[in-house]
């Protein structure tokens, strides 16, 4: 027979208690948004209703607000009205009936109407 001597190791225990633990670190940081868009409607006017809260989540082509119809129509109304002048003086113009800077002004408007 062996001698098997045993040793015994003393421990220490405590009861658990449930109590708060203080932040034991600090750090700084920024955060930036992935990616950030600058929108703005494609012509002036006033904005009627706004369809999302500031800081959401929205997707492509959705609608975020509803502007005044009748100055979109009104730029609607415009633009028809400088497409018929422009082709208007465009025909003068080829036939020599109307100057090059009255041309250029109905060309521009148009542009600026689309």
């Amino acid at each position: 027979a062996q001698n098997v001597e045993e040793r015994a190791t003393l421990i220490a225990t405590a009861t658990a208690v449930r109590q708060e633990v203080p932040q034991t670190e600090v750090y700084s940081t920024s955060v930036e948004a992935f990616a950030v868009n600058n929108i703005a409607p494609q012509t002036g006017g006033r904005i009627e209703v706004i369809k999302v809260d500031v800081g959401s989540f929205v997707n492509k082509n959705q609608l975020l607000a509803e502007m005044d119809a009748s100055q979109l129509d009104q730029a609607r109304l415009k633009l028809a009205n400088d497409s018929t002048e422009l082709s208007r003086l465009r025909s003068l113009y080829e036939e020599g009936g109307v100057s090059k800077s009255d041309f250029d002004a109905a060309e521009m408007a148009w542009k600026v109407s689309r």
